[in-house]
């Protein structure tokens, strides 16, 4: 919804910094929820795993439990760059607002220089 908002607002009107900001604002959210999703589903996929695997017996299940380990070992690394991604994004996202909060006070300091 963030995306087609964005891509509707950018195509109908002219869009100023403050609101090329709040957009990109947005957009960041919109991917750490997408990211923060991600993440939960694999932990319960994780979750599965661990749990099928403590019920089978490896001595007779062995091939499957090598498989499921081998899964389980590639949901973790995706769960490690997932996390890392966040955490860029989160970064970004913090960054965007300094930035916001930045051009509020220029703003005002060039108001204020006007008045005076």
């Amino acid at each position: 919804m963030t995306d087609t908002y964005r891509s509707l607002t950018l195509a109908v009107f002219d869009t100023g910094s403050r609101d090329k900001m709040q957009l990109a604002e947005m957009s960041v959210l919109g991917r750490i929820s997408d990211i923060t999703k991600a993440e939960e589903e694999t932990k319960k996929e994780l979750v599965t795993i661990v749990r099928f695997v403590g019920e089978m017996d490896p001595q007779q299940q062995r091939g499957q439990v090598q498989d499921l380990l081998g899964r389980k070992r590639v949901l973790r690394g995706s769960l490690a760059i997932m996390t890392k991604k966040r955490s860029v994004m989160d970064q970004n996202l913090e960054t965007l607002r300094q930035n916001q909060i930045n051009q509020n006070m220029i703003l005002s300091m060039n108001h204020t220089s006007d008045a005076l």
